[in-house]
């Protein structure tokens, strides 16, 4: 009885990590994308004020 609720015990906490593997690697992704993004948005505003910067010389 005791081996059989360990076993289901034993299960459901290597569900339970694989879920929380699974989330952390989703989030992961998610901030990997999102400095990406904010990276792309800088050197293209930072590219636009060279534009302006070059138009007004």
């Amino acid at each position: 009885v005791i081996d059989k609720c360990r076993q289901k015990l034993d299960k459901w906490r290597h569900e339970c990590h694989a879920t929380v593997d699974r989330f952390y690697e989703e989030k992961c992704q998610e901030l990997q994308q999102r400095c990406v993004e904010k990276v792309g948005e800088k050197r293209k505003k930072r590219h636009q004020l060279k534009l302006k910067i070059n138009e007004l010389i």
